[in-house]
């Protein structure tokens, strides 16, 4: 509908600004398509970033349950645990629940 709108506004320009104007309009096109390509691209790796935080969430709550059942924390204190091991080690909570979970922790 939008482009039969334009389409009839072009065919009233005289010819020597039709074509000028077509090429603008066809550019402006071609670059939203680019845009929306970018993006639709950039999803799966988005998609991928999530699952990612899931599986890490998943590991980070299977270590709490571990140390709250073999060390007898609370909750919140396996899970200041887990945060401060990560935060001396300078790498993340999910690695460190892996370690815990494979009995690299002690």
């Amino acid at each position: 509908k939008v482009i039969n709108e334009i389409w009839g506004e072009v065919r009233k320009l005289p010819m020597k600004r039709r074509l000028p104007y077509v090429l603008q309009t066809f550019i402006i096109s071609y670059i939203s398509c680019e845009k929306i390509t970018k993006e639709l691209c950039e999803i799966p790796s988005e998609n991928e970033k999530l699952k990612a935080k899931v599986l890490e969430g998943g590991l980070v709550k299977k270590a709490k349950s571990y140390l709250m059942e073999n060390r007898h924390m609370s909750e919140d204190d396996a899970y200041k645990y887990i945060l401060k091991l990560s935060m001396d080690n300078r790498c993340t909570k999910a690695e460190i629940a892996k370690n815990i979970l494979n009995g690299v922790v002690k």
